[in-house]
């Protein structure tokens, strides 16, 4: 989080693929980050936030 130019290329994948990701995870990273508790909802609130943190969804 903060780090502009580590979400550059994933904010240019398009949210819904963000979302996406980070729900069923991806390469190493697990689903929902490891929290399977977590609904689909607060897991996109939380890619919403980190994102807005570290530059924004951008146009």
């Amino acid at each position: 989080m903060g780090k502009k130019a580590y979400w550059t290329k994933r904010v240019a994948q398009g949210k819904e693929m963000v979302y996406k990701n980070s729900i069923e995870g991806l390469r190493g990273m697990p689903a929902k980050g490891g929290m399977v508790s977590l609904s689909d909802e607060e897991v996109k609130a939380a890619v919403d936030y980190m994102v807005g943190r570290s530059g924004g969804w951008g146009k």
